[in-house]
């Protein structure tokens, strides 16, 4: 009986044994089952989102090309804001360099490149390179600064990067495989390439055959204006060993046609020799990366780097976020072009905001060199921007660098308000007579005293009393460089501050033609100043151009 029990307990123990065991598998299991099916869940949910992660997507890139955006133009306006910055951070440590000559300010600015943090290992060697090629074209343009011996040809120069010479020699073997038909057009292209042989700086003839894609873009002055293509593009570096020329490829550019150049005379080469012999001096005039002729119409076409804006609408696009410091740079680069025009005997003698293009790494140049309007204009008119026209010019004295000058007061006075002088007013004669009697715009209150000070000395109507275009440029190159610490007054809050009427539209340059009517205006003797300035010729009166002057340091941007 005992036996019985035990098999029996034996028996119900395995039994319930058994049974939890199988209760507990199908728990596991179910477990599993539930898992797996959460998993699965999971993952169908994970699928889904990134099907609509991926829809989302296709349909940004649907919208982004429906609106002229691809992945390429994104990446192409971030390298485009690093290169602003190279470009920033190059231009913030040329000034804040010290040193006791030029090598020692090198050295400084390679060791506050290295030490910059915003920049990546990348864009510090480029920085580099470009302070390097920046001290060759310094000393080579001043004929100061050390000398170095090519380890090729074997002649000591001023250039280190790039030696003079070879690139010289190259250059000039080149002479006999091109010409523009014109020998003083010739001649200035290759005087140019002697002075500053330099890749990125030089000037050539340019086959219009190697420009393609041209477009109209605008007619400005006695000029049309096209975009183009030149498939080749500039002469961008220099192998020394190889001796030879890489070029950057297509690149886009602008062509100025000059109508009526096809006529041998001249007087119609006068703007095309200007900007070949200002810019192989280095001058702060809109590239000119050379010149061309157009075969169907004869007509010779300036060649120059496309800009980004005028200064008329970079104003009025950023009225109120632009800061004194970028308002000390635009004057100080007005004013380094201006010195080495003047230097160079040389009036410009239509300078107006139109006049003056920014180029996308925020430095500004001056253009439209040289133009004083059309050939067949009568002796009494005035080719101009009215407001801009310095008195003693509209009683139709002679051009002398006062009256750019006189200009850049007005300039002045349209950067710091952000609305170009006697915007409220009718470019008449009316005008031309209060402007002659020495009316000028309303200096706003809350300027410094220093810039309504230098405001009023430059549009003086004694031209002797006007500032120089050197002393002009240390003054704002001083106060540029100061304002990377502190700045003395805020642009936006003169002009909120300002209750001027609408803008009317921009006026131009155009063809006015007062006869007599301003000669003899009423101007007292005081106001009329010195008669000196009418003695006063400059190379442009001479039509003769002469690329043998050297500008000074004091020029330097």
């Amino acid at each position: 009986m005992e036996l019985n029990f035990v098999c029996g307990t034996t028996y119900m123990f395995v039994s319930g044994s058994i049974l939890l065991l199988t209760v507990l598998l199908i728990v596991f299991y179910s477990k599993c089952v539930k898992d797996s099916i959460n998993k699965l869940s999971k993952q169908q949910n994970e699928i889904a989102e990134v099907k609509i992660i991926i829809e989302d997507q296709n349909t940004s890139v649907r919208q982004q090309k429906r609106i002229g955006i691809d992945e390429n133009n994104l990446n192409e306006e971030f390298n485009k804001l690093r290169h602003e910055l190279i470009t920033t951070v190059f231009y913030e440590s040329r000034f804040a360099a010290r040193g006791n000559d030029l090598n020692e300010k090198y050295e400084h600015q390679l060791y506050i490149i290295d030490q910059h943090e915003k920049l990546t290992v990348a864009e510090k060697v480029e920085t580099k390179r470009r302070i390097t090629f920046d001290k060759d074209f310094r000393n080579l343009l001043f004929l100061k600064g050390p000398k170095y011996k090519c380890a090729l040809c074997g002649r000591s120069g001023y250039t280190n990067y790039t030696c003079e010479h070879c690139s010289r020699d190259v250059l000039k073997s080149e002479f006999v495989n091109w010409s523009s038909g014109n020998e003083v057009i010739d001649e200035a292209i290759r005087k140019s390439q002697m002075i500053l042989p330099l890749p990125g700086w030089i000037q050539e003839w340019i086959p219009f055959s190697e420009l393609e894609n041209m477009k109209y873009k605008t007619r400005g002055g006695c000029a049309t204006i096209y975009t183009a293509i030149w498939t080749k593009g500039y002469m961008k570096e220099f192998d020394n060993e190889k001796r030879t020329f890489g070029r950057s490829g297509p690149y886009k550019v602008i062509m100025k046609r000059l109508e009526g150049s096809s006529i041998a005379d001249t007087k119609y080469f006068k703007e095309l020799t200007l900007h070949l012999t200002l810019r192989g001096h280095g001058c702060q005039v809109v590239h000119c990366c050379g010149v061309t002729r157009d075969p169907e119409s004869d007509d010779f076409m300036l060649v120059m780097v496309e800009m980004e804006s005028d200064l008329y609408h970079y104003i009025q696009e950023n009225l109120y976020s632009i800061t004194a410091k970028e308002v000390y740079n635009i004057l100080r680069c007005i004013c380094s072009a201006l010195v080495q025009i003047h230097d160079n005997n040389l009036v410009h003698r239509d300078l107006h905001s139109g006049n003056v293009l920014r180029r996308s790494d925020t430095k500004w140049f001056i253009s439209d060199l040289g133009l004083c309007g059309p050939a067949d204009k009568p002796p009494t008119s005035i080719y101009g921007n009215l407001p801009y026209i310095a008195p003693e010019v509209l009683r139709l004295d002679r051009f002398t660098p006062k009256a750019d000058i006189y200009s850049l007061g007005m300039l002045m006075y349209e950067i710091l308000t952000g609305f170009p002088p006697f915007h409220d007013r009718v470019h008449d004669c009316h005008l031309a007579i209060d402007i002659v009697s020495g009316i000028r715009p309303t200096i706003p209150p809350d300027l410094p005293d220093t810039l309504k000070y230098l405001m009023e000395q430059c549009w003086d109507n004694n031209p002797e009393a006007r500032p120089t275009s050197a002393k002009l440029h240390e003054y704002f190159s001083e106060k540029y460089k100061l304002s990377f610490d502190n700045c003395d007054f805020d642009p936006s809050v003169v002009r909120r501050n300002l209750k001027l009427k609408p803008l009317l539209k921009s006026s131009g340059s155009k063809l006015h033609d007062f006869g007599d009517l301003l000669r003899n205006c009423n101007v007292t003797k005081s106001n009329m100043g010195s008669n000196q300035q009418s003695s006063y010729e400059t190379i442009q009166d001479k039509l003769a151009i002469s690329v043998e002057s050297v500008t000074s340091d004091s020029s330097v941007v």
